[in-house]
């Protein structure tokens, strides 16, 4: 796969834990992740896991909708969501290790 236009929702909805990251745009996600998650809950996700991440220069709001909107597709979201604040330097590097360890910690335990 060459692009995210290329993935498909509903291959997205059938994993057993999805993480979606979008930067903030305009104080926002951007619009096609919007309507990417928005398309993949159609598919059914109530019950899974998922985490929320995203890179911001200003204000960082996206990861926090993303999470919003996969909570209230019915998923249990990993806190905190990931916000990093232009290139990730080592801390945030450590927090990227740290957010895909417990999302792996999560399905070990389902």
């Amino acid at each position: 796969m060459d692009s995210f236009f290329e993935w498909d929702p509903a291959e997205a909805a059938s994993a057993d834990a999805i993480a979606v990251g979008s930067s903030t745009f305009d104080y926002a996600m951007h619009p096609p992740i919007s309507k990417f998650i928005d398309k993949m809950v159609q598919f059914g996700v109530e019950g899974k896991t998922g985490a929320a991440f995203g890179s911001y220069g200003w204000s960082g709001e996206a990861p926090v909708q993303i999470a919003n909107k996969l909570r209230k597709a019915g998923m249990e979201v990993i806190d905190p969501v990931l916000r990093i604040q232009y290139a990730p330097n080592e801390k945030d590097l450590l927090e990227c290790n740290r957010l895909g360890k417990d999302l792996a910690g999560k399905l070990k335990r389902k």
